[in-house]
């Protein structure tokens, strides 16, 4: 036991390792979601349906019968790039990115685009890193947005 708070308190007290605690504030955000979000239930119509009180035929329609419901990798790729599921931050963001983009402006696309997982030589992790994006297959705002409306 006493290993683990001298372990807990060389974690909190480095600098180097998590300076803006990014890592530790993803970890219990990850835990709060694990523990309230009943990711079986946003898996299947049937659940879904059924702990929320709607018909089961609406809302099979509604996700164009696909038996993941909410879980679609691909859905929710094109859902996380179309401005319509965006806020104006989001919007201007990927419009600096693709003027970058078109510029050839390399510089510009470091500081925006985001690598693919963790530098201990930049002290970061990116959006990409699985602890940051976990849950964003559910991101199918597309389908969100129907069953809401059948709700």
């Amino acid at each position: 036991l006493e290993f683990i708070v001298n372990l807990d308190e060389m974690y909190a007290n480095s600098s180097f390792w998590d300076p803006e605690r990014r890592i530790l504030k993803a970890g219990m955000v990850e835990l709060v979601i694990d523990r309230f979000l009943c990711k079986t239930t946003l898996r299947s119509p049937e659940l879904f349906a059924k702990k929320f009180h709607l018909s089961f035929h609406e809302l099979d329609k509604a996700c164009e019968y696909d038996r993941n419901l909410f879980y679609d990798a691909e859905i929710a790729r094109r859902d996380r790039e179309d401005p319509q599921y965006m806020d104006n931050i989001d919007r201007a963001y990927m419009q600096t990115i693709k003027i970058a983009k078109r510029k050839n402006n390399r510089r510009a696309l470091r500081s925006l685009v985001k690598n693919d997982g963790w530098s201990l030589f930049k002290r970061e992790a990116s959006f990409r890193c699985p602890m940051f994006s976990k849950h964003e297959k559910y991101q199918t705002w597309s389908r969100w947005e129907k069953v809401l409306y059948i709700a």
